[in-house]
């Protein structure tokens, strides 16, 4: 099942219309956010919609109001009458006008609640990820670097590619070869008791997820960083991932995921993934209960 709301009403899921023209369609003219919700309860929900806020100014989207989408949000998971977790997807699109392309267009906003697939409230996620290079490579120097953006193809592609080779994920580097991120994911290497993420100018997204982490990290005083620029290249990752370092993928409904596998190499969880892992869950949980 899924509940749809779409500028401003709680529809049908027949009865959810995109204009033909809308380059929102035609063109991946649009943002959105996934947010993981547990029984109805969004996680981070004010962080995505900074993000989406951000991201529309930036694009020219932003006409919803922050109040008006977050109402938007809870609104569609009221009317949620399935499973306990829930994937929340708010999506802004440009809808088509006389010119096509004119400042001027109109603006459009759904949120759609669906069954979300991934670990519950409070539990570790247990599919380790298999991890492989991708052949594409992320441009950091993009217009919609840093943005979720509705073109999103390239990621899908990637991923494609990457279920192919008979792995869950592909991980991208940029246009200078540094460490960006994966098709769907950020990621974070475990390297002599020390944990990096790639930092926001390699052109990955600034995950909430990651933010999350970096932040719960900091509070525990535990030894994660962004890396440094030019220190992710494919050399250094490649001793970390073959020199008995570990890694781990961030993202809303896969949290912190395990990677078992990084192309040829056999990845064990690292002892400092495994304390920001339950670090992690124990925070989710303070911040949605009840």
């Amino acid at each position: 099942m899924s509940v749809l709301w779409l500028n401003g009403q709680i529809l049908d899921d027949s009865q959810g219309q995109v204009g033909a023209f809308d380059p929102g369609l035609l063109l991946g003219d649009g943002l959105f956010e996934t947010i993981a919700a547990y029984d109805r309860r969004p996680f981070a929900l004010p962080a995505h919609l900074d993000r989406l806020e951000r991201s529309g100014r930036a694009l020219g989207l932003a006409v919803f109001s922050r109040e008006e989408l977050e109402a938007a949000v809870f609104e569609a998971l009221s009317h949620w009458d399935g499973g306990e977790l829930q994937r929340v997807r708010v999506t802004l699109w440009r809808a088509s006008d006389a010119a096509g392309l004119g400042a001027e267009s109109r603006v459009c906003a759904s949120v759609i609640v669906s069954e979300g697939h991934g670990p519950l409230l409070g539990e570790p996620n247990l599919d380790l990820a298999r991890v492989v290079t991708s052949a594409f490579v992320r441009n950091e120097l993009s217009a919609l670097t840093g943005h979720k953006a509705t073109s999103f193809a390239e990621n899908v592609h990637a991923l494609r590619a990457a279920q192919a080779a008979g792995a869950t994920e592909a991980v991208l580097f940029n246009s200078s070869g540094q460490l960006s991120e994966g098709s769907m994911s950020n990621v974070v290497l475990e390297a002599d008791g020390e944990l990096v993420t790639p930092p926001l100018t390699s052109g990955c997204l600034p995950g909430i997820t990651r933010a999350f982490a970096l932040s719960v990290a900091e509070h525990l005083a535990l030894p994660f960083r962004q890396a440094e620029a030019g220190e992710l290249t494919r050399d250094k990752v490649e001793r970390i991932v073959s020199g008995g370092g570990s890694a781990a993928l961030l993202g809303t409904m896969r949290n912190l995921q395990h990677v078992e596998s990084w192309d040829s190499h056999t990845l064990a969880r690292g002892p400092v993934l495994q304390i920001l892992e339950r670090a992690m869950l124990t925070e989710m949980v303070a911040l949605v209960s009840p």
